[in-house]
């Protein structure tokens, strides 16, 4: 749910929060438990990737909760040859999987949530057009969660503030997690 800021909805310097349940689905644990690994860059998660990895957590995905992969690509941040030549991502049979569990949001640790290279050719942001355009649901990429995955944290209160700009379609956000 979307809490306007208290200066009203013209208020430019003030921000929307975001407050949700979260879950977090480590995609790392689908390779080998606990290790994080070198994914390939064609690397595309389907739903029942998604599945196991929740039942592993003990994790349930709610109405209206905000899900994050982690995949553990955001290590190669500062290896501009590495992150151009692809990275891993979502492949679009999430976007039912996400529709079915009634998400409101999506948040990775990658450039985008796109598996790229993309998994039709010719075919730009799958993911990108079937949740947000389609589905309203909100995406976040370039996610910084290694560390509370790394103290296998998987729920808690997400809270997300991006800058509140007239008329744009993003924002970098401030995204805090409360357990």
């Amino acid at each position: 749910m979307w809490y306007p800021s208290k200066y009203g909805a013209d208020d430019i310097l003030g921000a929307m929060n975001l407050i949700t349940p979260r879950t977090i689905v480590e995609a790392v644990s689908l390779i080998k438990s606990g290790i994080i690994y070198d994914l390939s860059h064609n690397l595309d998660l389907q739903p029942n990737e998604l599945d196991g990895a929740l039942a592993a957590q003990g994790i349930n995905v709610k109405r209206g909760d905000t899900v994050l992969v982690h995949t553990g690509w955001g290590r190669f941040w500062t290896d501009a040859a590495k992150t151009l030549s692809g990275e891993p991502g979502l492949g679009r049979a999430c976007a039912t999987w996400a529709v079915d569990h009634d998400i409101i949001c999506w948040g990775c640790d990658q450039a985008a949530i796109d598996v790229f290279p993309f998994e039709t050719e010719g075919e730009a942001l799958p993911m990108h057009l079937e949740m947000l355009t389609k589905a309203g649901i909100r995406l976040m990429e370039n996610i910084y969660m290694d560390e509370i995955v790394g103290k296998t944290v998987y729920e808690f209160c997400l809270f997300a503030a991006p800058l509140k700009i007239k008329g744009g379609t993003a924002s970098p956000i401030r995204l805090l997690a409360i357990t």
